[in-house]
């Protein structure tokens, strides 16, 4: 629909991070690179994204159909690793968000046990004999986990990203942290238009069949990837969200490809990762049996064996929050 196209509107705060020259569009914002700073990339309107969201179909996608993806597998993997990932997430979580007091400060509620510094006469520290509570922004945190849905991800590398993405959108549900499901690839037109999948969109709830079901029609469509429009829109629906804390996780096989006719992708990309990190966005590629993504990201990990996957994400989302 027009309205979730719409929703791609280069926010104040990545513009002001990314310091592009900008113009205005019928959507808000539109911003151009600057030729300066990794060549010039003809960067796609607002209205050049297609965005696929469920349960309606858009017409790029219409007509395709998959017999290549292992859905039982990728839910098998789920169920099984969603819980335990919860289970150790609620462990670190319950003592990473606890409040605390901090003391000695010169303002604040008066703490009784410092009350012996006035009474010995410590002037210096006389005045100090107040504490605050602070309250933990740990569960303050927004997640995005962006799948790679690029031809070279088909077969075991689409089914591993999957189901670590899966898996983690298991876990954070039943811990009321906010995360969406996005996928990214390109239209199979001339132009190649960026083309996001909502797999699993912030707030939705719904089951893990139909969230594999969804992995599954996008599987049939996996052609070229300009990875930077795709890193650029999941940051844009961050960088909208109100918690304090955001996380960008991108499991790919990290080989921008396509849109070539526009300019480097690859250059861009890079420029696209750094920028989204400036404005304060704690970005991380998780590398899907390849090691492109130590090119692209400055936080990056590899992983080649889906049992090292479930553990990896979990690390990842523990350093993070």
């Amino acid at each position: 629909s027009s309205d979730a196209v719409d929703r791609l509107i280069s926010c104040e705060k990545l513009i002001g991070a990314i310091g592009h020259e900008h113009m205005p569009s019928r959507t808000g914002v539109h911003l151009i690179p600057s030729k300066s700073r990794g060549g010039s990339y003809v960067l796609p309107k607002s209205t050049d994204y297609v965005i696929v969201k469920f349960p309606e179909l858009h017409k790029e996608v219409m007509g395709y159909s998959s017999t290549h993806t292992n859905k039982h597998k990728i839910e098998n993997y789920i169920t099984s690793n969603g819980k335990p990932m919860a289970n150790k997430l609620r462990i670190k979580l319950q003592t990473a968000s606890k409040d605390r007091y901090e003391y000695g400060l010169k303002r604040g509620k008066l703490h009784n046990g410092s009350l012996h510094r006035v009474l010995q006469g410590d002037v210096p520290s006389a005045s100090r004999v107040f504490r605050q509570r602070k309250v933990s922004d740990t569960l303050d945190t927004a997640v995005s986990l962006l799948v790679d849905c690029s031809g070279s991800m088909s077969g075991t590398k689409f089914e591993m990203a999957c189901a670590g993405a899966g898996a983690l959108a298991e876990a954070l549900r039943p811990l009321n942290i906010s995360f969406n499901v996005l996928g990214f690839t390109n239209t199979s037109t001339s132009k190649e238009d960026p083309l996001i999948w909502v797999f699993n969109d912030f707030g939705e709830r719904i089951p893990t069949a139909t969230l594999v079901d969804r992995f599954y029609r996008a599987s049939c469509c996996l052609w070229e990837n300009s990875d930077g429009d795709g890193i650029a829109y999941a940051a844009h629906t961050l960088s909208k969200r109100k918690e304090h804390r955001k996380v960008l996780l991108v499991l790919s096989d990290g080989s921008p490809q396509g849109r070539g006719w526009a300019g480097d992708i690859e250059e861009y990309t890079k420029l696209v990762v750094k920028d989204v990190e400036a404005s304060g966005i704690d970005v991380y590629g998780i590398g899907i049996q390849d090691t492109n993504v130590t090119r692209y990201y400055k936080k990056n990990v590899v992983v080649n064996n889906l049992d090292k996957l479930s553990p990896t994400i979990l690390s990842i989302i523990e350093r993070s929050i």
